[in-house]
């Protein structure tokens, strides 16, 4: 089961308009690549932006696998549409999930399948499928 929350970096920047630290780029992970990437960005930031403030904060965000991989989380959500053994429990911009009403007995390879789709070139593609705990 993933961890429930994944740890990102970002670059921060802070102007004088008064709107506070503003995001100005985001890593994915942590990974020391990721760190040596931002740090060398941080220095452009700063040569380039004197006038302002920057810094690299360590942001902790929610895991969408952990979500996705959650079965009660997924049960209780709203079912926003019903497909012919699936329904629809997570829709965004190039990601839907959907829980499996089947069983093993229906002929799932696992009950409470779940399918993740990707918007691909204007198409939803599954990427995935996997049982939901």
């Amino acid at each position: 089961m993933p961890n429930k929350y994944l740890y990102i970096l970002v670059i921060q920047g802070y102007y004088t308009r008064g709107y506070g630290w503003e995001d100005l780029f985001e890593y994915e992970d942590q990974s020391l690549a990721s760190q040596r990437q931002a740090r060398a960005d941080l220095k452009e930031y700063r040569l380039a932006e004197p006038y302002a403030s920057h810094r690299i904060i360590r942001r902790r965000v929610p895991n969408p696998d952990f979500i996705y991989h959650n079965l009660e989380y997924l049960k209780s959500l709203p079912t926003l549409a019903t497909g012919q053994a699936d329904d629809l429990k997570i829709e965004e911009e190039y990601t839907r999930v959907w829980l499996s009403r089947c069983t093993v007995a229906d002929g799932e390879p696992y009950n409470n399948k779940v399918t993740v789709e990707r918007l691909i070139n204007g198409q939803w593609i599954e990427s995935e499928t996997f049982q939901a705990k």
